[in-house]
């Protein structure tokens, strides 16, 4: 088993140099009502529903073969966690909503 997969299984944490941000994959340690409450002012997730969030942290997401993340800012940080620039960038194509929870 590589070292990530064994991380999301026992749950990894990472604490940073600012005693008040944890990323954790510690399902136990997650609060949903925390984390939704900051998403949904976020400008990345700006009005996401609490159930969307909630069902992003279920278990039947793990073991994918692949997960491909977009961010403006937040490059460094999820290198830290395994992300990496897309193998096949010509690959991948996108339909991008700039406001999926905004009815």
């Amino acid at each position: 088993m590589s070292r990530q997969a064994s991380e999301r299984e026992s749950g990894h944490t990472s604490n940073t140099t600012e005693a008040s941000i944890v990323v954790t994959t510690d399902r136990a340690r997650l609060d949903l009502d925390v984390i939704h409450g900051f998403l949904t002012r976020s400008y990345w997730a700006e009005g996401i529903p609490r159930e969307t969030v909630a069902r992003s942290m279920h278990p039947e997401l793990q073991g994918l073969r692949r997960w491909t993340l977009a961010t403006r800012d937040a490059h460094g940080l999820y290198r830290q966690f395994g992300f990496g620039e897309p193998a096949h960038p010509d690959r991948q194509m996108e339909i991008l909503d700039r406001t999926p929870y905004h009815a």
